[in-house]
């Protein structure tokens, strides 16, 4: 039995805040909305390869061009849609049951505590995780350098003069 807020599948949009594993039996994953909660059929890893897809690119292939441009041996942050402020970072390995995968268009800040992090987001919902604060600094760093280099990316609109 496939419960009503159980979703066949999802694509990740300017509502999600993060996805993380679901211990329903009847699903992979949970997704955290501003507005909704769902669960979905499909693993965290394959939502989030269908979303880089639509929007024309690979997981593999956004984290490949992030290490090059950034010269990074690993990449705890990388763009979904660069052009449409989309950025995802995971806590964990997604092969781990407590990986959640948090999206920044709505992260406001985060608090430190002794057992993890809590990110808060613009909608008043907050999510609890065992993160250590320097791996949380050294994401939020490179989200930084991010939209730096993509706002800087963009073409810059020109008025059109009649």
């Amino acid at each position: 039995m496939i419960h009503i807020n159980t979703l066949p599948h999802y694509l990740i949009s300017h509502k999600t805040l993060y996805l993380e594993q679901s211990f329903d039996l009847h699903a992979e994953t949970s997704i955290e909305e501003t507005d909704a909660n769902y669960t979905c059929l499909q693993p965290m890893t394959t939502i989030l390869e269908q979303t880089c897809l639509s929007f024309g690119s690979t997981v593999a292939g956004r984290k490949k061009s992030m290490q090059k441009i950034f010269n990074l041996n690993q990449t705890p942050i990388f763009p979904i849609s660069p052009h449409h402020d989309l950025y995802c970072f995971q806590t964990h390995s997604p092969r781990t049951d407590h990986c959640v995968f948090i999206m920044t268009t709505h992260l406001t800040h985060y608090t430190a505590c002794a057992d993890g992090i809590t990110f808060h987001f613009n909608s008043g919902k907050s999510k609890h995780v065992q993160m250590t604060k320097a791996k949380t600094e050294k994401i939020m760093s490179l989200f930084s350098l991010y939209t730096l280099y993509f706002k800087n990316a963009l073409p810059i609109r020109q008025p059109i003069h009649v």
